[in-house]
């Protein structure tokens, strides 16, 4: 094994941490261990770790997929300790698995996968996003959540209200649900909007969104969470994370196959550019020519709107990282 770094993979559950050293690659050999996901065993895995391994704490390269949120709290401590985190893409840690020939999976094997990935691939060091930017993920998530229990609620009331006879006793239970909703919602978005307004910097970067036509003060809002959660150096970067970039499906003159999008980011994200999108193909000049532009070309319109869906992405980053107000020249 190399001298810089030592390599630990940690396979990330809900209340477990499965992790795997990696003591050296060939022949493989590997120490495991298996800890609780909660902050006592965070300080059970950096001492079991120091103890182990005989290095500083600067040399311990940790890597783990990232799991809903499960993987935050572990990702945090151990960055905080000076440890080297990397939070690596489950595809690519999978394509590596394949490339080898493991194509079985566990909790142990999964780790003993990410130490590997890790010591090989040598991929870039996670640095987590300012506080105040991991707050307003936290404050959007919970809209999100509010939002889609209000949208099951309705449901459940345009159901019942199909039916020729229903007790009023559920329809007023329905009712009184979605006005709670309604005002948990508006709380939280009175929130959002407070706790951007104590940051000057979240303040200025949502009045340079705001100038982007097809964006509104929501939009404006997800965009500089994912921006500035991560140290992206171009645009493109933003729409891979996304999930917007193209993939061919070619191979000689026989397989020829029409271009998709990788879809390697989050779905729910890239649904809430549906709409701003619309209007942005309506109102913003750059957007409606690219996407005009496709058509004449005779794109599939479900592929010209993911273009023009890329475009707004690429516009609001430059905007963000140009720290200047929108120009149809730009």
């Amino acid at each position: 094994m190399t001298d810089t770094v030592v390599s630990i993979g940690i396979d990330v559950a809900k209340d477990k941490l499965q992790i795997a050293w990696l003591r050296q690659l060939q022949p493989l050999q590997v120490k495991p261990k298996s800890l609780p996901n909660h902050p006592k065993g965070y300080e059970e895995l950096l001492d079991w770790l120091l103890k182990n391994t005989g290095v500083t704490v600067e040399r311990l390269r940790i890597t783990l997929e990232p799991t809903n949120i499960y993987h935050e709290g572990v990702a945090l401590y151990l960055h905080d300790h000076g440890c080297q985190v990397c939070l690596v893409n489950a595809k690519q840690v999978s394509d590596f698995a394949a490339s080898l020939g493991n194509l079985s999976k566990n909790d142990r094997k999964d780790s003993v996968m990410l130490a590997r990935f890790g010591l090989v691939m040598n991929p870039r060091i996670w640095q987590p996003a300012p506080l105040e930017i991991r707050q307003l993920h936290a404050l959007l998530d919970r809209l999100d959540t509010l939002q889609a229990t209000m949208q099951q609620e309705e449901n459940r009331l345009d159901t019942l209200q199909l039916r020729e006879r229903y007790p009023k006793t559920v329809k007023e239970s329905l009712d009184e649900s979605i006005e709670f909703l309604k005002q948990s919602m508006q709380t939280i978005r009175d929130q959002i909007d407070d706790h951007i307004d104590r940051h000057p910097g979240l303040k200025h970067d949502q009045k340079l969104l705001a100038t982007i036509p097809g964006v509104g003060a929501l939009t404006a809002q997800r965009m500089i969470a994912l921006i500035r959660s991560r140290d992206f150096t171009k645009a493109s970067q933003v729409a891979a994370f996304m999930g917007l970039v193209p993939v061919e499906r070619t191979s000689g003159t026989s397989v020829f196959k029409r271009p998709r999008i990788s879809r390697r980011g989050d779905p729910e994200l890239r649904g809430k550019l549906f709409m701003p999108v619309v209007a942005a193909i309506t109102h913003n000049p750059i957007v409606q020519k690219f996407y005009r532009k496709l058509l004449d070309q005779k794109k599939h319109q479900r592929a010209a709107m993911t273009a023009a869906m890329r475009k707004l992405v690429h516009i609001c980053f430059g905007v963000l990282k140009n720290q200047q107000v929108f120009s149809p020249t730009m």
